[in-house]
């Protein structure tokens, strides 16, 4: 049987290697855990990167076949044929909307469209929303 010193002295290094085990093992785990953060992080990075890469790749690819399509627009040939000198017919433009741009207001542009030629067509004189008539 030991005395109380000598068992405080016991229980003293007892704790001390135990502690001093477990720092050990939390250290390890803490330079794991920071291995694991690195592998991680560098694994990101590469996804990243090849990410990237097919992108720029997909880019290229669709700025290719847009340049194609460019080009072959440019390259279309002419066809060589007569071009008339006047119109057929002449060209009927509303007398409302001829009155409107010598004001200099605005007309609106279906006046100008086929739709709008081909009324003007059939109702030459039409009138103003403005007009008493």
């Amino acid at each position: 049987v030991t005395d109380d010193a000598q068992a405080a002295i016991m229980l003293k290094t007892i704790w001390l290697a135990t502690n001093e085990t477990l720092k050990t093992q939390w250290q390890q785990q803490l330079d794991a855990d920071v291995l694991e953060a690195e592998e991680q992080r560098h694994i990101l990075a590469e996804e990243e990167a090849q990410h990237l890469a097919a992108e720029k790749a997909r880019d290229a690819i669709t700025a290719k076949e847009d340049q194609k399509l460019k080009d072959r627009i440019h390259h279309i040939a002419i066809p060589n044929r007569s071009h008339p000198n006047q119109a057929n017919e002449p060209v009927l433009v509303s007398d409302f909307a001829l009155r409107k741009l010598d004001k200099a207001q605005y007309v609106k542009l279906y006046y100008w469209t086929n739709q709008g030629l081909a009324d003007a067509r059939l109702n030459f004189w039409t009138g103003d929303d403005d007009s008493l008539v």
